[in-house]
């Protein structure tokens, strides 16, 4: 799977359908309810990047640098949970990994609707390009993800962090 536009690979990405349902979000999902263990996420309080399964998102550290050039970007945290919406939860997975120029820097898999895992991947000044992915996840070790029409992959509070040189 390409992820970059100079063409970087993430080339350990596990096998899926290729089923995807929607767009990239920076917010809440549809009508606002959707939570993970009781809390919602993608609000002014509890900011999110909303990913269906099966897509990702990559962001070039060299053009953000450019904006801020007078900073040194550490390193991203955020925390990664599937949000469902408590009415249809039915228990939905899904895999997460965070990469740093192709390179997987996270991985955690089978991800469950009711549970947030931290994440922090450190970055240095020669990281160029940070992809966010979310892959349908093979519950009960089952060799085909269930369809993946609930799967959506919450990175909740993501966040560059940078310090003065």
């Amino acid at each position: 799977m390409v992820i970059s536009s100079s063409g970087l690979e993430f080339e350990d990405c596990p096998k899926t359908t290729g089923d995807y349902n929607d767009c990239i979000r920076n917010g809440q999902f549809g009508t606002g309810d959707g939570m993970i263990a009781g809390r919602a996420y993608g609000t002014a309080e509890t900011p999110a990047i909303l990913i269906h399964s099966n897509g990702g998102i990559t962001f070039d550290l060299e053009a953000i640098r450019t904006q801020y050039p007078w900073m040194k970007i550490e390193r991203f945290t955020t925390e990664v949970g599937v949000q469902t919406k408590p009415e249809t939860d039915e228990g939905w997975q899904a895999d997460f990994f965070v990469l740093v120029d192709g390179q997987v820097r996270f991985e955690k898999r089978s991800v469950r609707s009711d549970e947030l895992h931290s994440v922090v991947v450190a970055l240095d000044g020669d990281s160029r390009f940070l992809s966010l992915v979310i892959t349908e996840g093979k519950p009960n070790g089952a060799e085909r993800a269930r369809p993946i029409h609930g799967d959506w992959g919450v990175f909740a509070f993501p966040s560059l962090h940078f310090q003065r040189p």
